[in-house]
């Protein structure tokens, strides 16, 4: 099934040096992951699924470039 309202049970799946990664929907059957990456002092958005306190996590790593 595919999530629907807002994401609030989002988890992160992967932490490491200059990026991060999470899945707004854990419960979804086809999973749809999302990844921030620091590149060149810059934070880039990869298939972003906004998520409730997502924005607390991305914080972290800097501004979003794109």
């Amino acid at each position: 099934m595919k999530g629907s309202g807002p994401a609030t049970d989002w988890v992160e799946i992967d932490q490491f040096d200059g990026g991060v990664g999470w899945i707004a929907y854990p419960d979804e059957t086809l999973q749809r992951a999302s990844h921030a990456l620091v590149v060149d002092g810059e934070l880039w958005l990869v298939d972003p699924v906004d998520a409730e306190g997502i924005d607390d996590l991305l914080a972290e790593y800097g501004e979003g470039a794109g």
